[in-house]
């Protein structure tokens, strides 16, 4: 059978209901011997139900034939806790680990974010995040001293997988890049705390929103540390002797940099920049399509005005925060994106610089391989395009609503 309207008999259908996610969640915690409380604390439980609550409302326009993927995924998180929880108890040293000096790319979605990340993490003295450890964080067998991180990885050829069947390759075609292989942000791991700013972009819930912005992340974001310290301590297992510093990206971290840096007190930051009319375009764009594959289609012009509310709401509480912490500035490097488009090398020797770091020969060449393996398949790509008037803005639209932001790069001499 080709098509699911031909298949002949009854299909299961799959219910979005917290109380029966969080029963499945108890059996997980229960099956691995640890509490429920240590694999989902109370807080993280009233996020699912309040992320539920606002994806059930007739407004998200979910879709009923993909509940089941949603379900899956939530259940995926809530499996995934469980087992930290027991790799915790496991091994309790895990909570002595330190986190220093962590390097967080925190630009504007669309700005060149995931390229920078991607080419900086060619040098060895960054440890970053893979999409297969994400999607599964513990490594069952606990052999992080050989398997973890190699080719016989077992979590790497499951996500490949999982990345080949997939309808998000197609929908992303020359829009965003996956590979099991290279580094990822690190939004799933604050998905799996049900507390992602993300989700209100990948999603159409404006109640989830309006409540993420209430109650902000702090509780999200030391799961975020404790989640980082396993990962720290899973890497130690393979290199006991190396020392190195994370290398993060996530833009919605400008929701929350007072939160970040309580978190993270001795955190590093580069944040690059575009101009809004430009990104704005993209994004929209970029949430049309994500949201295509499990929400019912909205106005495009709804949707521009919605996303531009966010987004300008977000960069201007990261111009707040950075006016308002100028003992901050020498740990901050921002980065023009048209400055990274024409020249990444030398941008990365800058930014080295700028912290003073030394760049290894070693470290650029393989920087520069990369970066010329990347120009090549993006030739071949079909190109991503967009009109931001297809969302019902302009850019003397754009610029008002931006206008905290404009003045704040204009200031750096960024345009």
């Amino acid at each position: 059978m080709a098509h699911r309207e031909d298949w002949p008999y009854p299909i299961a259908r799959s219910r979005l209901d917290a109380d029966r996610l969080l029963g499945r969640g108890e059996r997980y915690a229960r099956d691995r011997g640890v509490s429920f409380d240590a694999a989902c604390p109370s807080w993280m439980r009233e996020a699912l139900r309040r992320q539920v609550e606002a994806m059930s409302a007739p407004g998200a326009g979910l879709l009923e034939d993909n509940l089941s993927d949603i379900v899956f995924e939530m259940s995926r998180f809530l499996r995934n806790n469980a087992e930290l929880a027991r790799e915790r108890r496991q091994h309790p040293e895990i909570g002595a680990e330190e986190i220093v000096r962590p390097v967080f790319i925190v630009g504007v979605n669309r700005s060149g974010t995931t390229f920078l990340h991607r080419l900086m993490s060619r040098d060895r003295r960054f440890r970053v995040l893979r999409l297969y450890e994400l999607a599964e964080p513990v490594l069952w067998s606990g052999e992080y001293a050989v398997v973890a991180g190699s080719p016989d990885d077992p979590r790497r050829a499951r996500m490949q997988g999982i990345l080949e069947a997939s309808q998000m390759l197609d929908a992303m075609e020359g829009v965003h890049h996956f590979d099991a292989d290279e580094p990822e942000e690190d939004f799933p791991i604050f998905r799996a705390a049900f507390s992602a700013w993300v989700s209100v972009a990948r999603f159409h819930i404006p109640e989830y929103g309006r409540w993420m912005h209430e109650n902000g992340s702090r509780n999200a974001y030391a799961y975020h540390r404790l989640t980082l310290q396993h990962f720290t301590w899973q890497r130690r297992q393979r290199h006991p002797g190396r020392q190195c510093q994370w290398l993060l990206k996530m833009p919605f971290h400008l929701m929350e940099l007072e939160t970040l840096i309580e978190t993270y007190p001795d955190a590093l930051f580069i944040q690059t920049h575009r101009d809004p009319a430009r990104f704005m375009g993209s994004w929209n764009s970029l949430v049309e399509r994500v949201r295509s594959m499990s929400s019912e289609p909205r106005s495009r012009h709804d949707l521009g005005k919605e996303q531009m509310a966010f987004m300008s709401g977000m960069l201007d509480k990261a111009v707040q925060f950075r006016r308002s912490h100028p003992e901050l500035e020498e740990r901050w490097v921002d980065v023009d994106y048209l400055d990274l488009v024409r020249d990444p090398l030398a941008l990365v020797r800058d930014i080295y610089g700028r912290f003073g770091w030394s760049p290894e020969e070693t470290a650029m060449k393989s920087m520069l391989d990369w970066q010329l393996k990347q120009a090549g398949k993006r030739r071949a790509e079909t190109r991503h395009q967009y009109d931001l008037q297809d969302f019902g803005l302009t850019p003397k639209m754009v610029d008002e609503a931006f206008a905290s932001y404009l003045d704040f790069i204009t200031s750096r001499g960024i345009r």
